[in-house]
Order: C-alpha cells, then structure tokens, then sequence
C-alpha cells in the first residue's frame, strides 16, 4: 500500500510539473507577482489529482473537472486568457488519460476485470507506467523547450479552437474505449485502443507538420516582403548614386564659370550665379523630407515622386528622428505600408486620391499614423481577419 500511494504521489506530481509546469513557462508568470489564491488553487488541483489517482485507475468525468480547475488556476498563475489555459488542460489530460488506456486495459484482458472491478485495482505496474509515460514527456519537454515553446506559443494564439476540439476528442474517444469492458475487456479491445491511440498520435503529429508549413511559409513570406524592401532601398541608393554623380558632373562646369567670371572680373555676373544656385537649392530642401535616417529621407522622398506620377496627393508630417528599431526592419515595414496606400489611393476618382503619413515622437514612443483613400472595402475572411 506504501508503495502504491508513493509511486501516486510521484505520478501526480510529474503530470503536474509537465502539464502546468510547462505552460507557465511558455507564458510566464502574471506581472505583478503571483497571489496566494494561485497557491491555495494549485495546492486544491494537487490534492484532487492525489485523490483521484489513488481510489480511481481512471475518470473521465474528473478528467474533465480537473481540467476547469487546472484551467482557473493556470489562468491566475500566467499572463494569458482563461479559454488558453482551460483548452490546453483538456488537450493535456485527455491525452494522457489515452497513453495510459492501453496498460489499463492490458490488465483487464489478463485478469479478466470488468470495468467497475478496473477502475479500484491496485496495479503495481500500472503506476510505473504512468510514471515512466510522464518521465517520457518531461525529458522531451527538457531538451526540447526552446522549439516546443514557440511551436506551442503559435498554435495557442492562432489555432486554440483546433486544440479544443482535439481534447473533446480525445475525451470521447477515451469514453467509447472505456465503455467496451463494462462487462469485462478483450484483446480486440486492446488492439482496437493501441490503433486508435497510434491514429491519434498519427493526426497529431501530421497536424504539427502542416502547423510547420504554415509557420515557415509565413516566414518566407516575410522574407519576400524583406527582399522586396532590398530591392527598393537598393534601387532609392542607386538612384541618389546617380544624383551626386550628376550633381559631381555639373559641379566641375559650375567652378569652371566661376573661375572664368573672376578673371574677367565680371564679379556681379558671378555673385548673380551664384544667388540663382543657392535659391534653386533652398527651394529643393523646402521640399525634400528630413528625419534624421538618411534611408527613411530616401524612402519618404521618392515615395512623395510615386505618388506625384500616379497623381495621389501625399501630406507627410514628419519630425527629426531616431529609427525605432533596425534601421532596415524599420525601412521594409514603412516601405511596404506607403506602396500598399499609394496603390489602393491610385484606384480612387481624381480628387479623391490621397494619403496621410504621421510619424512623430510623444513620450519616447514612436507614433506611425497612415491613413489612405481607397475606392472598395479590403475582403476579410473569418473572424475578421484580411486576406490580404
């Protein structure tokens, strides 16, 4: 009996350390410090979990209890929504509810228990399983936390319906396995469990595998919309090249009338000169934009020239600046929301065509405020999310 309430205790406090454990490492603790509510609550789930491990093999119905109750405590313990904690729960301990189905039923088949004498035995066995199950689950997570981490960060935020939906499965799953030994188990049944089981964890993984796909196509699309910035910055670089290099070439017949102006004596022909090049190029620093990020100057500039060809009114409200962030991530997010407002602006009527850029400081935060007109409403798909 000893040994049996040792090895529960050892059971419960690795499902515990796996389960919860994880999961505020993933999210973190609540800012502000912890409140001694989440103490008392995680001390109540340990003492649920004690109980019922110790008096029952096996409940689905305290499966689904525990889990609310992990799911509050997780929720109070950690920075996120309580339909995060709760899905995560029932995810977690459903799953493991079906890895330990196949030992349980192994037992039934040799003894020939029908599923009431099942649920109080007392297996030795049974328990080191569990244990070695959850040994198993920890170690993975313990190597593996950094990828596991962000994978399971990801699919919380976006797909936290499909882990949901994975977990009431997997409870009615467990539900129609555990229903075939109310009047005793049979190899069929057990085959039956271990097929379903490896089907389960066959979609799981093959679920994460597309999850994977996503995430890296994600990735690369944002590497294009990078290379797409490359090119624009290359290009606005080459562009300002080709400028001081006229700028060079005309320079050296600038000083050469100079020079002929001076020994002629021809002084007020030259200072004349010179007054019409120094208007010319005040009258071209009134109208170029300055930051103080020479890439956003370029990028802003030959933005206002885009918009002046597709006849789109600009209005830009700037002040001198530092970049927020990396100076190139900081170009590629600008860049591609000006290309995006100046195209949807150009589809306007004449006179409707117009964007509006902000970019200012205001109590060291930096502010981008961008505003466009445009001539039909973005399509959205579901849950209000563009397409685009």
């Amino acid at each position: 009996m000893m040994v049996h309430v040792i090895l529960s205790v050892i059971e419960v406090s690795f499902h515990m350390l796996v389960g919860m454990g994880f999961f505020i490492g993933v999210y973190g603790r609540k800012k502000g410090g912890v409140k001694v509510c989440a103490y008392l609550m995680t001390g109540l789930c340990f003492i649920m979990e004690l109980y019922n491990n110790y008096y029952s093999q096996i409940s689905l119905t305290a499966v689904v209890f525990i889990s609310v109750v992990e799911g509050i405590c997780l929720w109070i313990w950690s920075d996120c929504k309580w339909k995060t904690s709760f899905s995560w729960c029932l995810f977690y301990n459903n799953f493991y509810v079906l890895c330990i189905l196949p030992a349980l039923i192994l037992v039934g088949v040799n003894s020939d228990y029908s599923l009431a004498q099942l649920i109080r035995v007392e297996n030795i066995l049974i328990r080191l399983y569990g244990c070695v199950i959850l040994l198993t689950f920890f170690l993975i997570l313990r190597y593996n936390f950094r990828k596991i981490k962000s994978f399971l960060r990801i699919i919380l935020s976006r797909y936290l319906y499909l882990v949901l939906a994975a977990g009431i499965f997997e409870w009615v799953m467990g539900i129609g396995l555990w229903n075939l030994g109310i009047d005793g188990f049979s190899t069929h049944v057990f085959w039956l469990a271990v097929l379903l089981i490896l089907c389960l964890i066959f979609l799981i993984l093959f679920l994460g595998v597309f999850l994977l796909y996503k995430i890296a196509e994600t990735k690369l699309s944002i590497m294009y919309i990078n290379e797409k910035s490359i090119k624009q910055n290359f290009r606005l670089i080459m562009q300002e090249q080709d400028k001081i290099r006229k700028i060079n070439h005309d320079r050296k017949y600038e000083f050469q009338y100079l020079l002929e102006c001076m020994e002629k004596e021809e002084y007020q022909k030259g200072k004349d000169y010179i007054i019409e090049k120094y208007a010319q190029f005040k009258k071209e620093q009134m109208v170029r934009i300055w930051t103080g990020c020479n890439g956003i100057d370029n990028l802003l500039n030959n933005a206002g020239s885009q918009a002046k060809k597709k006849c789109v009114e600009l209005k830009l409200e700037t002040e001198i600046m530092e970049s927020p962030i990396k100076e190139y991530d900081f170009f590629a997010v600008l860049g591609n929301l000006l290309d995006n407002a100046i195209d949807a602006a150009a589809k306007c009527d004449e006179g409707r065509r117009s964007v509006e850029l902000k970019l200012y400081r205001a109590n060291n935060i930096t502010v981008l405020s961008l505003k466009n007109s445009y001539s039909s409403e973005p399509k959205k798909k579901e849950r209000e999310i563009f397409i685009s």
